[in-house]
């Protein structure tokens, strides 16, 4: 038998076979296909425009689920041939794999190390360096999962967010061949134990992508399906020794290998219009990219999509890079996001893409090739293996030293932020279960706080004047939920019917006097249709009044337009100046334009319920001209919208006299009751 060396990529460069007249195990021939390199080609792409353009492409991260079909055909033939031959080698299959993968990921951890380092405030260099250690490690995909809630960084902050699917796949590559060596040796069946995997791999991801759906898009075990999609091409090839027939995995009533790659294709494009980050996935929703997928490989090389379009030489070249290009592009956008105050506009990610190009295109030249194909020396993995452990040690460090601090040239100190989100006294007390239960002391609650998350970011400024009048002040919310109506922003949000019966119970205690309902309108009145907000906030208010509840309804904060942290005077060589954001401010027409809608419809509301009191929490952050981030040093906002500790005391010292009406020593304040005549939007 003569020698065939196969080498495949994980989500990118091209599957080279170095030959001599090859053959498979069976005598037929093989060949490189360019229309793999095509496939590779489109999914890169979409990937790609879906995160520089996000709205260009709302579908474009089942590019991903397109490379894991790829990798799982190419792995399981490298497995599968060589089993056949008699001459797979453990070792020769990782050395491999550490030949393809390690160098650029080793050069592209090191790049956001440096490029960190010169440019990241504490605790993102912090974050930074617990990604490069899971990265390196291969287990970013579980510290993504684990990091996942409300109140999670946000994804464009995230430079190497992207490795969760490369964890993905080097935990498949861990597992896969001991179970694939062991199946064969002990002369089970191949293909029947694959099957049986896949579908409860695919029915496990459909039972828990409703119940978690971040749980779901993260794990391994919800994902290797797809993998098995691509491996099961794999064992019609190799089972009947003729280039990529599917007799032993044939899909009834596609004779031809041109319909089928033209349906295949079909359904890829089907799933980058139809699936949007709204919908649940991977769930059924996936079935559209890997059954894709599936099609265009098992159709060959010589259906018509796969030789006029697929192997197109532009599509074999990007698919040549794709690998690299997936390494680069988003760390680039992302650090384009993080330097880059405001939202960027078009042209600056058009700049990150074409320099993500350039990057993948120089290593490849560079570096990958001559690692690759050079000396076949054991030093060269073992190399390789020492700098990736030397690079997850460095992120550790950075992450166990709280983001190296002594790098920025004038001392920084960390704004005070909200850290609890719960407690174990409110929980105690009939919380159990809801993302944001606090409460200020053991016993029944006088004053409870309920609505999402702005809910919560009240609450610590509340508590501070709660205590000091011997009230108990509870506060109970779930994100992305408006109070208890049940009603979500979120479409994929699953906890606010179960949660609705345990704000309402709270906020009907006997012992409460006030109820103060607050809550990010403009979400719900942009994503629910009118009569749905509308009789949500009515069905409240009528529930509430009727208990004989003193009610207070919260028009909201002012949303900002940037991120609060570049606000912050910090001397960094890269670091945006806060020339960049003189004032740090808002427009106030900007956000009376931004608020108008919802506070016209809260206004006829309120109009039906003259007892409910108005509060506006803009008041307290805004002038004539502007809507402040900042004031005198110090930060009010934690984020895009919500409040710091210091920017909730200053609106709760507007707001509690409106709970309290007799004036209490030391406070000065004076409440506001929002009308059409006078509105702060």
């Amino acid at each position: 038998m003569r020698t065939v060396e196969m080498r495949a990529s994980l989500h990118g460069a091209r599957t080279i076979m170095q030959v001599s007249k090859p053959e498979s195990a069976q005598g037929k021939p093989l060949s490189y296909r360019p229309d793999i390199d095509g496939l590779r080609a489109i999914a890169i792409v979409s990937v790609v425009v879906f995160h520089a353009f996000p709205d260009a492409m709302p579908g474009g991260f089942i590019g991903v689920d397109i490379f894991f079909v790829i990798s799982g055909f190419l792995i399981s033939s490298i497995i599968f041939r060589q089993l056949d031959q008699g001459r797979f080698s453990f070792t020769d299959f990782y050395v491999h794999r550490i030949r393809r993968i390690f160098p650029a990921l080793i050069l592209v951890l090191a790049s956001c190390f440096v490029l960190g380092w010169f440019s990241l405030l504490p605790e993102e260099y912090r974050q930074l360096g617990k990604h490069m250690a899971a990265g390196a490690g291969f287990i970013q995909n579980l510290v993504l999962w684990k990091e996942s809630g409300y109140f999670d960084v946000e994804s464009d902050m995230k430079p190497l967010l992207h490795l969760w699917s490369l964890s993905v796949e080097e935990q498949f590559y861990l597992v896969y061949p001991l179970l694939v060596c062991g199946l064969w040796r002990a002369r089970m069946p191949l293909r029947n134990s694959l099957v049986l995997l896949m579908l409860a791999s695919f029915a496990l991801n459909l039972w828990w992508v409703a119940q978690d759906p971040v749980k779901t898009f993260y794990l391994p075990f919800t994902r290797v399906w797809e993998l098995l999609a691509g491996a099961l091409c794999a064992f019609g090839v190799m089972r009947k020794g003729v280039a990529f027939s599917t007799s032993s995995f044939r899909l009834p009533h596609l004779p031809s290998i041109h319909l089928r790659s033209v349906l295949g294709l079909a359904l890829l494009l089907c799933g980058l219009v139809l699936i949007d980050r709204h919908r649940y996935f991977p769930g059924a929703w996936a079935l559209l990219p890997v059954t894709g997928a599936v099609l265009l490989v098992s159709s060959g090389p010589q259906a018509w999509v796969n030789r006029h379009l697929l192997s197109r030489p532009l599509l074999v070249w990007i698919g040549l890079v794709s690998y690299l290009l997936y390494l680069w592009h988003w760390p680039i956008l992302s650090f384009m996001h993080i330097l880059t105050p405001t939202r960027p506009g078009a042209p600056l990610p058009l700049a990150a893409v074409a320099l993500s190009v350039l990057l993948a295109w120089l290593t490849y030249r560079l570096l990958e090739r001559p690692v690759r194909f050079g000396a076949k020396s054991w030093m060269v993995p073992a190399l390789l293996a020492l700098l990736l452990s030397v690079t997850a040690t460095a992120g550790y460090n950075d992450f166990q030293r709280n983001g190296l601090s002594f790098r920025l040239a004038t001392h920084y100190a960390e704004q005070p932020l909200f850290v609890g989100t719960t407690d174990a006294t409110c929980t105690a007390d009939g919380g159990a279960g809801l993302e944001f239960c606090r409460q200020s002391r053991p016993g029944a609650p006088t004053i409870v706080v309920i609505g999402d998350s702005h809910a919560w970011h009240l609450y610590d400024g509340l508590a501070s004047y709660a205590a000091q009048n011997g009230d108990i002040i509870g506060m109970r919310a779930v994100g992305a939920c408006l109070g208890f109506s049940g009603v979500s922003a979120d479409t994929k949000r699953h906890d606010c019917a179960p949660a609705r019966d345990s704000i309402a119970s709270a906020a009907r205690q006997a012992s409460v006097r006030t109820v103060v309902l607050s809550a990010r309108l403009d979400i719900y009145d942009r994503e629910l249709p009118g009569e749905v907000f509308e009789g949500a906030l009515r069905d409240m208010l009528a529930t509430l009044t009727a208990a004989g509840k003193k009610v207070i309804f919260v028009m909201d904060i002012p949303i900002l337009d940037f991120h609060p942290k570049y606000c912050l005077d910090i001397s960094m060589p890269l670091r945006p100046k806060t020339t960049s954001l003189p004032n740090c401010a808002i427009q106030q027409a900007v956000f009376a334009q931004h608020t108008q809608h919802y506070r016209e419809t809260v206004n006829a509301l309120l109009r039906q319920f003259p007892q409910v009191q108005a509060f506006d929490a803009a008041a307290p952050l805004c002038d004539h001209q502007q809507c402040w981030a900042m004031k005198d040093g110090q930060l009010l906002y934690r984020d895009y919208d919500h409040l710091s500790t210091i920017g909730s005391t200053l609106v709760a010292q507007t707001l509690w006299p409106l709970i309290h009406p007799i004036p209490q020593p030391g406070l000065r304040a004076a409440a506001t009751k929002a009308s059409p005549a006078r509105k702060r939007s």
